[in-house]
């Protein structure tokens, strides 16, 4: 559970022992995914294919398009996924996601 190490890492007043008491214990046999190069939280089947389109040069009204969504959905995953890789802009996300292996 990824709360549960985000909550072990801040200091424990009673709050936070009260938060992490809430959650059962959790297996150490339980094989987690591992974080992809830095990557805390991996891309969605969603997410990867609007970075495909982007990558692809479409723009947001395209992709919209396409994907039967609205632009504000198309914006709110490419929101997503330039925090999720640590980016600011699409050339730099694009980059990053071809360094990964996640597009080609």
């Amino acid at each position: 559970m990824e709360i549960v190490a985000l909550l072990k890492r801040l200091t424990p007043t009673d709050y936070i022992r009260t938060l992490l008491a809430a959650f059962p214990a959790v297996e150490r046999s339980v094989v987690r995914p591992r974080p992809v190069d830095g990557i805390i939280e991996p891309l969605s089947e969603r997410e990867v294919e609007v970075l495909r389109l982007l990558a692809q040069g479409m723009k947001y009204a395209e992709i919209a398009e396409y994907l039967f969504v609205s632009m504000n959905t198309v914006r709110f995953h490419v929101k997503s996924i330039y925090g999720k890789l640590n980016v600011d802009k699409r050339v730099k996300a694009v980059e990053r996601a071809r360094e990964l292996k996640l597009i080609e």
